[in-house]
């Protein structure tokens, strides 16, 4: 839930239910999507007996 503005911009389920000020939020949502994005490209390309280690490794090595 957004504090001030009329339109609420849809919230990712991680963050639903919670109250963040537009401000916060503005900063907040375009990592929270690059995040998400970057997850489901892991998890799509990871063999399935990868380990949760695995995942973060992989995580790692995206951010540089």
């Amino acid at each position: 839930m957004v504090e001030s503005g009329t339109e609420a911009p849809k919230l990712p389920k991680s963050l639903e239910g919670h109250t963040i000020p537009k401000e916060r939020l503005d900063v907040v949502l375009p990592f929270v999507s690059m995040l998400s994005e970057t997850a489901v490209r892991i998890g799509d390309t990871l063999p399935l007996e990868a380990d949760p280690a695995d995942f973060v490794r992989v995580l790692e090595s995206e951010g540089e």
